[in-house]
């Protein structure tokens, strides 16, 4: 009788063991799927604002000058969020390359 209680515990604690690994890895698994989607998203932030600071470099040496104060934003985007464009541009005006301007057209809807 005593046999079956030992090994009958033995099977739960292996049990609870294994349910308790597998848990464990799963959660790591989903954080790490979390640690690499906002690096992802990141460097996708940082793509952006190279994209608009090339666009700038490039206005610049159009009109051979060192700033602008008309950059014109010719359409809004609707895969990236309104939030990322304006960091951009304000990134830019803070670095004094660009002046801010008016909205000409409907923003989108946020």
């Amino acid at each position: 009788m005593i046999v079956v209680v030992v090994v009958v515990v033995v099977v739960v604690v292996v049990v609870v063991v294994v349910v308790v690994v597998v848990v464990v890895v799963v959660v790591v698994v989903v954080v790490v799927v979390v640690v690499v989607v906002l690096v992802l998203l990141m460097l996708l932030v940082l793509v952006i604002v190279l994209v608009i600071r090339s666009s700038v470099v490039d206005l610049e040496s159009t009109i051979e000058t060192s700033s602008s104060s008309a950059p014109s934003l010719l359409s809004w985007d609707d895969g990236t969020p309104i939030e990322e464009t304006l960091r951009a541009v304000s990134q830019l005006v803070a670095e004094g390359k660009v002046g801010w301007g008016a909205v000409h057209w409907p923003m989108p809807a946020c």
